[in-house]
């Protein structure tokens, strides 16, 4: 069964925790998340458009930041704390 909504990730740690802790860190990556590589990537971004004043980017690339977390807090949110039916464990 292929994953088509976010809702068939519903319950994903329970069955595989491995793949959901993977999922989640890579998603935490994305966000830009203190202590991993996204962080520090968005850190250089932020820095060099400050350093060339290009300060509107700058705002832009951090509003943007904030709301693209939601997302995928969206997507960790669904694995971790949203319970399956029996219905989807039991069809797949």
């Amino acid at each position: 069964k292929f994953i088509e909504e976010i809702y068939d990730l519903k319950g994903l740690y329970k069955h595989h925790p491995y793949i959901a802790f993977m999922i989640a860190i890579f998603l935490l990556s994305l966000a830009g998340m203190p202590i991993t590589a996204g962080f520090f990537a968005k850190g250089l971004v932020l820095f060099a458009t400050v350093k060339l004043h290009l300060f509107v980017l700058a705002a832009v690339v951090a509003v943007l930041s904030v709301v693209i977390m939601y997302y995928y807090f969206r997507i960790i949110r669904v694995m971790y704390f949203t319970e399956t039916s029996v219905k989807t464990i039991t069809s797949g």
